[in-house]
C-alpha cells in the first residue's frame, strides 16, 4: 500500500539540455584510460588465444603447411616476436585512437558554436525526492503561544 503510494507521488519531467562544449582535457584522459584498458586485455587474451591454440597442435601444423606449400626448407613462428610487435602495433593504435577522439571532439566544438550546440530531451523521473505526509494541525493545548515577531538587536 505505501509502495503503490510512493508511485504515485513520482513525478516525471522532461527537461531540454543544451551541449555547447566539450573539454579536450576530459575527452583525452577519459581515451587514454579507455584505450589503454582495452589494450591490456587484448594482450592478455591473445596470450591465452595464443597458448590455447599451441595447447593443441595447430601451431606446428600450420608451420608444416606453410613449409609444405612454398617450398621452404623450415618455417617458424617466433612467439616472443610476434607478441612484441603485435603489443608495440596495439599500443600505437590505441594512442591514434585517443588523438581521433580529441580530433572529434574539437571538431563537435567547431560545429557547435556554428549551429549553437547539441540540444538534447531528457526526461527524468524524481525518485529521489522524499515527500511527507501532511503534517495534521497539532491539538490547541500543544500549542505554544506566540509572543508577537521576534526583532533582532543591533
Amino acid at each position: 500500500m505505501g509502495e503503490r503510494r510512493r508511485r504515485r507521488r513520482l513525478q516525471i519531467r522532461s527537461v531540454r539540455r543544451i551541449v555547447r562544449r566539450v573539454e579536450l582535457w576530459s575527452v583525452l584522459k577519459l581515451s587514454l584510460i579507455l584505450y589503454l584498458c582495452m589494450w591490456a586485455v587484448l594482450l592478455v587474451a591473445a596470450l591465452i588465444l595464443w597458448s590455447a591454440v599451441d595447447s593443441t597442435g595447430l601451431i606446428d601444423r600450420i608451420e608444416a603447411f606453410v613449409t609444405q606449400i612454398f617450398g621452404l626448407e623450415s618455417f617458424e613462428f617466433v612467439p616472443g616476436q610476434i607478441f612484441r610487435v603485435y603489443a608495440l602495433a596495439s599500443l600505437v593504435m590505441a594512442f591514434l585512437a585517443t588523438v581521433f577522439n580529441v580530433m572529434a571532439a574539437v571538431l563537435f566544438n567547431l560545429i557547435s558554436e556554428l549551429v549553437g550546440g547539441l540540444r538534447i530531451m531528457l526526461v527524468e523521473e524524481e525518485s529521489t525526492r522524499f515527500r511527507p505526509p501532511r503534517a495534521r494541525p497539532r491539538p490547541l493545548r500543544d500549542r505554544v503561544p506566540s509572543r508577537g515577531p521576534v526583532r533582532s538587536r543591533r
